[in-house]
């Protein structure tokens, strides 16, 4: 993090021997820390149950970090005691996953688990996401569909054909996204639109050996038998 700056948006450091060459890179690490004024980084570093210079150091490490007041600049020190310098490795491997991770779930409602702000909360979660790894992340087909199915409950049907429809052009070669537009379709009565997404719905899962194939398929001709019906009663 202190040499190669930029190489990596993200650290952890597990029980880190600071303490050699009389503190040397405790050293570095002050002057780095001081000259800093923004870097969009994670640290997160730990230690057992190590007491002496290596336990010392830590703390001076932490202590450093404490004062530190660098722009989107996160970091987490963590000391568990119940640890030695073995066995601390496994544990700080999650723990320090979790902290690069920390924001990466969507908002959503605790009690309800409705997604927070819909499609544009969604979109603007996955863009600050993509800014702070440095890649784009696309909010995924799933969790739109869970948006979908969000508003289509909430009888609000206009918003989630919407929603099932921005899953349709995100991602074309889904099965699962024209299904879910084809039932939002059919539950508010236009079998005449629901069929060829079915359709569509069942060609895709056949050719991407889709596990809920038979799901599609059976989708698509309940509704095509529902037309066929409504088309003869037409002409009686």
């Amino acid at each position: 993090m202190i040499t190669k700056p930029g190489l990596f948006n993200a650290y952890i450091a597990v029980s880190p021997s600071l303490q050699w060459e009389n503190g040397e890179a405790l050293k570095r690490i002050e002057s780095f820390l001081k000259n800093q004024k923004e870097m969009k980084v994670t640290l997160f570093a730990s230690i057992g149950n190590e007491p002496g210079a290596i336990g010392d150091s830590f703390d001076a490490f932490k202590a450093m970090l404490a004062k530190s007041s660098i722009k989107d600049f996160e970091w987490q020190a963590e000391r568990m005691s119940d640890e030695d310098h073995g066995s601390v490795v496994l544990r700080s491997h999650y723990f320090g996953l979790r902290k690069v991770y920390e924001d990466w779930q969507a908002p959503n409602d605790p009690k309800s688990g409705a997604i927070t702000g819909g499609l544009k909360g969604v979109d603007a979660h996955y863009k600050k996401l993509s800014e702070k790894f440095g890649y784009t992340i696309p909010a995924p087909e799933n969790l739109i569909n869970q948006i979908g199915y969000q508003y289509l409950f909430d009888n609000k049907p206009d918003d989630a054909i919407a929603a099932f429809k921005m899953n349709v052009e995100r991602y074309p070669m889904s099965a699962n996204v024209y299904d879910s537009l084809a039932e939002a379709y059919e539950r508010g009565g236009r079998n005449d639109l629901a069929e060829p997404l079915y359709d569509k719905a069942q060609t895709l899962g056949q050719q991407n050996n889709d596990p809920n194939a038979a799901v599609y398929k059976a989708n698509y001709e309940r509704v095509h038998a529902k037309l066929k019906q409504t088309e003869a009663s037409k002409k009686q």
